[in-house]
């Protein structure tokens, strides 16, 4: 969380999120985040999945990826990720995906990398401190 915004909310603030996200994305744009679920026992490790950011006045999907501390370095950010970006590109139609990173958030950047996604350029929105933005756009540009 010292990354994405916060301290942890409560359950009923979680659910109440749930619903609105439901309805919000994929109501409204077709996509939005998914429980990340170890294949082995189904137990959820974190989420994934796509939001929607403003980026030079052009609203972009974002790839967003949290996992449970006690998987990181296990690959799964990856593997979900890599799922995700597959959808958006090819069955979701997307033309691009960006990822937006805290430039201190180095294990981020390496999943964002090994996803084939490339650095963009930096950017301070106004209501964040600096970030790294990386790209990743769908073969043949458009």
């Amino acid at each position: 969380m010292r990354y994405s915004g916060g301290l942890s909310p409560s359950l009923e603030d979680v659910r109440e999120g749930i619903r609105g996200h439901i309805e919000g994305y994929y109501g409204r744009r077709g996509y939005g985040l998914l429980a990340a679920e170890l294949k082995t026992s189904g137990e959820v490790v974190g989420r994934v999945g796509l939001l929607t950011t403003e980026l030079d006045d052009e609203a972009d999907a974002e790839i967003h990826y949290h996992m449970a501390p006690e998987v990181w370095g296990d690959g799964l950010a990856t593997e979900a990720a890599r799922a995700v970006l597959r959808w958006a590109l090819r069955e979701g139609e997307l033309r691009r995906v960006v990822a937006a990173i805290h430039p201190d958030n180095a294990a981020s950047r390496r999943v964002a990398e090994k996803c084939g996604l490339r650095f963009w350029k930096e950017a301070t929105p106004e209501d964040a401190g600096p970030l790294q933005l990386y790209v990743l756009e769908r073969a043949g540009g458009g």
